[in-house]
This record gives structure tokens, C-alpha cells and sequence, in this order.
């Protein structure tokens, strides 16, 4: 197996994907912004996630 075939498998079986639609120019903007904190925009929208759903647990 190759490599990128076992790194695609290894996604496929531990992590579950979205799609997400922005407006024209929105990408850049939260590209922008999560480089301003030090992050990818997957590590800021996984946290934004968390917070609100820890938000609606409370």
C-alpha cells in the first residue's frame, strides 16, 4: 500500500468530514484570522465547535 492510499485510510477511519460554504471572500478572511491566532482554519473551526457545544451543555 502506499503511503498516501494508508494516510487517506488512517483520515477515513478516525476523523469524520464537512463541507462548508462561505461567501465570496469569507475563506480569506478567516484564513486571516486564524493565522492572527496562531492557528489553521480547521484547529480554529474545531475549537469554535467545542466552545459552542460546550456552551449549549451548560
Amino acid at each position: 500500500m502506499d503511503y498516501s492510499k494508508a494516510v487517506n485510510e488512517c483520515i477515513a477511519r478516525n476523523y469524520d468530514r464537512l463541507s462548508v460554504l462561505l461567501p465570496k471572500g469569507q475563506k480569506a478572511v478567516l484564513k486571516q484570522h486564524a493565522q492572527s491566532m496562531g492557528m489553521s482554519v480547521n484547529a480554529l473551526i474545531n475549537r469554535l465547535v467545542r466552545q459552542e457545544l460546550s456552551r449549549k451543555a451548560d
